[in-house]
């Protein structure tokens, strides 16, 4: 959102030139506005910060930051393992894995994109569950599937078709590349999912003990 010029401003609240721009300098150095060239000043949206190493499921998440969270569902439904996720799941290439390409939306515009899969022997028929409203972790509870431990590696990358043009960005933007294990109690793992996610909209920062 674009603010009113300094002009409009020290007119409006009968401040002066100089003092209006120094509280607008400031507000640019902490990141809250941004100057573009020759278009003018405009609001900067808040940077969704993540707190990595957790389990919390991403709509949650969104919702405890007072961000509105939505999904937009791209393909849910199964194909066999491979060699890929046989290594990764130890269940024979032929076996099949839940698939769930998905955009996660907050406040209605795109925030991260997410390609997960889950053994299938381990929720059979989940494929019929609507994720344009349902929690995968959730539903991942309703099968009995109690997580533990999460396993997540994080670079930053130069992003491509067709995850730039889903998530409203050009391509070779960069953006944040997650990989995510998720391992049940057992020390399984349950759930792959991999995602590039805005690096405009979001920001991530480690828990240590």
């Amino acid at each position: 959102m674009q603010i009113p010029s300094e002009r409009e401003l020290s007119a409006d609240h009968g401040l002066s030139r100089m003092t209006v721009r120094s509280a607008i300098d400031i507000l640019v150095s902490e990141g809250t506005l941004a100057r573009a060239h020759g278009k003018g000043t405009f609001v900067n949206k808040p940077k969704i910060d993540s707190a990595m190493a957790t389990l919390k499921g991403f709509g949650r998440f969104l919702e405890e930051q007072g961000v509105k969270p939505s999904n937009k569902v791209i393909f849910s439904g199964t194909r066999p393992a491979g060699y890929k996720f046989h290594r990764i799941f130890g269940i024979g290439e032929e076996d099949p894995v839940f698939r769930l390409f998905r955009v996660r939306l907050g406040d209605g515009e795109p925030i991260s994109v997410e390609d997960t899969y889950i053994p299938y022997e381990m929720t059979p028929g989940i494929e019929k569950y609507d994720f344009q409203v349902c929690s995968l972790y959730q539903i991942m509870e309703q099968f009995g599937i109690e997580l533990k431990k999460g396993t997540e590696t994080l670079e930053v990358m130069r992003i491509t078709n067709p995850e730039a043009k889903l998530l409203g960005l050009e391509p070779g933007s960069v953006a944040f590349h997650l990989i995510n294990l998720s391992h049940d109690k057992g020390g399984r793992i349950v759930e792959y999912t991999t995602s590039f996610t805005h690096g405009e909209r979001f920001r991530f920062s480690s828990l240590t003990d």
